[in-house]
């Protein structure tokens, strides 16, 4: 059950990373490298723009999350943090749950030398063995810990994608920078047929 729950915590880490982290641009057409004379981001221009800091909006997201990224005007992305520190909080209250049912259920029993149920409506806890009741228990405090280390994890990364998307805020994405992923045939010279394979193209 454990190791289950792992991988869905190193799942939800991996989406919320995917989704918060700072998207590049992707244009769909790639044009012939040019040597290009003309660039309009001078030190002069970049000394013009209003001042953005990362610290501040890593202080944001530190105090409330989701702040920073209104600070980063990045609103999309606090609908994402906000559903998953609410499955996380769900899931850790749940299990706190479980976890003083079953404690309270084996300390019932023990008092009363086995000879009576507490929780007798609660259909697990009820078919439960005494000797099993602490096992089960354990394992609901495992899952509680390891969905709180989850919640942590997911608030760092609130915090590092507010930075980055800081550092990024007057970083130039436009088509002049663009990567082009297409399907391309590539000739194998040792079994002598076209092999599928993706082709790459970055241009700025």
């Amino acid at each position: 059950m454990n190791s289950n729950i792992l991988k869905k915590l190193f799942l939800l880490s991996g989406i919320a990373f995917l989704f918060l982290c700072p998207s590049v641009s992707f244009s769909q057409i790639v044009t012939a490298d040019t040597l290009r004379t003309e660039n309009t981001d001078t030190p002069s221009n970049l000394d013009s723009l209003p001042p953005h800091s990362p610290k501040m909006a890593a202080l944001y997201s530190t105090f409330l999350p989701g702040l920073g990224q209104v600070y980063n005007k990045k609103y999309w992305k606090i609908p994402i943090i906000y559903a998953g520190l609410i499955g996380l909080g769900y899931n850790i209250g749940y299990n706190q749950r479980q976890y003083n049912l079953y404690r309270e259920e084996f300390i019932y029993r023990i008092e009363s030398g086995d000879k009576k149920k507490l929780h007798v409506n609660h259909y697990e806890i009820y078919r439960t063995t005494t000797a099993n009741l602490p096992i089960v228990q354990d394992s609901y405090r495992k899952n509680r810990d390891l969905f709180v280390i989850g919640t942590l994890v997911f608030y760092v990364i609130n915090i590092i994608d507010a930075s980055v998307d800081a550092h990024l805020f007057h970083f130039d994405v436009s088509e002049d920078l663009s990567l082009n992923l297409s399907p391309d045939l590539n000739y194998c010279f040792a079994s002598r047929q076209s092999v599928p394979s993706l082709s790459f193209k970055l241009k700025f």
